[in-house]
């Protein structure tokens, strides 16, 4: 006989069993108020570091202190650490800016895989290994590329404290990895697809479906009364809470687009202009059943259909899940969004 079972019996002996049963009822909130710090604690997590941008906001300058998202890379046979930006929208497993200095130059192919008037892409012929936060990885060759421009423009993300910028890691690197985000705590951690993630995120998570439409990772969606069934995850940006085609935009802001008072972003990155107006709509962004009230809605002017320039419905930045950790669970084909733990 279990001891547990043993206690109970003896437990029932001496006290009446509404007090046993009140007992238990009292025992039950301090589980549940625990199991989300145990959750935290069994997690190997890694900090990430927010990247700063400056955008033009109605004509004036403005910092923008949680642009883009930074995880901090090491690589075999090289002390220093180094930052990728997470780029969930780039096909690429990893694309460097600048090398390690572990990787032998010599080993760069000759031949750009990929070229036009400004920018260069050359394949990375040997493996490269390392680890992303605690977790160990290797790319082989065909995975890794370099870039360069002809006249290098600044990406306009900076990190405080001079911290190297080394390149982006996109979405071939996670797909058959689990990564999960806590935006409050500003850390992440990996999980391969055979991990069991602890009780707390695995109950406590409102999943849905992700699939991975035109290399982007694409959800349904809900805004006001419209549903889509193509909106994109874009990590690699803050400043949008989401961005629809000029149609949509209309229809759920009243407005036409050339009013004084929408809010006008100017943004510059790798030396293109995108061109941005927005305004508050009361409705809510809905992924399954979980609420993004009132966001600030955007649309581009140079690109007024989203479906003709991206094949897509609209897309939403990491601006929505400042409050929430999230898991993005390529290899079981969904997102998970929990609430701040």
């Amino acid at each position: 006989m279990s001891n547990f079972l043993k206690f109970s019996i003896r437990t029932t002996q001496y006290y009446p069993k509404k007090w046993v049963l009140i007992a238990i009822l009292l025992f039950i909130p301090v589980i549940v108020f625990l199991k989300p710090a145990y959750g935290q604690k069994s997690m190997n997590w890694t900090s990430f570091k927010w990247g700063r941008d400056t955008v033009v906001f109605n004509g004036k300058k403005a910092l923008i202190k949680r642009s883009a998202i930074f995880l901090p890379v090491t690589f075999l046979g090289d002390a220093r650490r180094y930052y990728l930006q997470l780029d969930l929208s780039s096909t690429a497993n990893i694309l460097f800016y600048e090398l390690p200095m572990s990787v032998d130059t010599s080993r760069i192919n000759s031949k750009p895989l990929t070229s036009n008037s400004e920018i260069k892409l050359y394949n990375i012929n040997c493996p490269i290994q390392g680890k992303l936060g605690i977790s160990d990885f290797k790319s082989d060759s065909s995975s890794c590329v370099l870039m360069r421009f002809k006249n290098p423009p600044s990406s306009g993300y900076y990190l405080p404290w001079g911290k190297t910028i080394i390149g982006l890691i996109g979405l071939a690197f996670f797909k058959n990895r689990e990564l999960m985000i806590d935006f409050p705590r500003q850390q992440f951690t990996l999980a391969s697809k055979e991990t069991i993630l602890p009780l707390t995120y695995r109950d406590s998570s409102l999943y849905v479906h992700l699939k991975i439409a035109n290399n982007r990772l694409s959800v349904s969606a809900t805004l006001g009364d419209t549903n889509f069934s193509n909106f994109f995850y874009e990590s690699g940006n803050s400043v949008y809470d989401v961005v629809v085609s000029k149609a949509i935009w209309m229809k759920l802001t009243g407005r036409k687009g050339d009013e004084k008072d929408n809010i006008r972003l100017s943004i510059d990155s790798w030396g293109n202009k995108t061109e941005a107006i927005g305004a508050p709509i009361r409705e809510s962004l809905k992924i399954g059943r979980w609420q993004f009230a009132a966001p600030v809605l955007y649309f581009l002017p140079e690109y007024p259909n989203l479906r003709t320039a991206y094949s897509c419905d609209g897309f939403f930045g990491n601006s929505v899940f400042f409050g929430k950790t999230i898991i993005i669970d390529i290899p079981r084909g969904r997102l998970g969004i929990m609430n701040e733990m």
